[in-house]
């Protein structure tokens, strides 16, 4: 075999390596994605948890981590789930206050439009209303980019994950 004919089939072996290391970090880096994916489907998944199964969990913990008689885990799973329909109306009552004052919100932000609008000209109000959508494409951005720089956590955008553990 000849010089050229080696260095040849050299240059193909490591093709090939290099190759097989190619493909392995894609499979690791789907994986890891898949994995990512589901970890948040799960976390999404917590919101939805009634307060019985919460109640249940929570004292399930507890009766492995304290050794808890089967009378006094019945008795903490009367009390947990007893707070636990507290916080998810709590929780119910928050969110329909947050709910009221962002319509009030909005409509005073509707009238004080109609208010703008009526003095303006229709070219000044076309010029309004590109101002007014800049605006709030900029804001949008702006709270996109505190969420992935870590300024705003993600606790600040959604419920709580684990209310058993109050």
């Amino acid at each position: 075999m000849s010089f050229p004919e080696k260095q040849k089939i050299h240059i193909t072996i490591k093709i090939v390596l290099n190759m097989k290391i190619t493909i392995k970090a894609f499979a690791l880096s789907f994986m890891l994605l898949a994995s990512f994916g589901l970890a948040q489907a799960q976390r999404d998944g917590a919101k939805d948890i009634s307060p019985e199964t919460r109640a249940a969990r929570q004292t399930e913990r507890m009766k492995q981590n304290l050794e808890l008689t089967d009378q006094q885990a019945e008795k903490v799973k009367e009390i947990n789930l007893k707070y636990a329909k507290q916080a998810e109306e709590k929780q119910a009552q928050r969110k329909a206050e947050m709910d009221k004052k962002r319509a009030e919100r909005q409509a005073v932000q509707d009238q004080h439009q109609k208010e703008i609008e009526s003095v303006l000209t229709p070219e000044q109000q076309e010029k309004w209303n590109t101002m007014r959508q800049e605006r709030e494409k900029m804001r949008k951005e702006r709270r996109k980019d505190m969420r992935h720089k870590g300024k705003m956590k993600d606790s600040n955008w959604r419920k709580p994950e684990k209310l058993e553990d109050h």
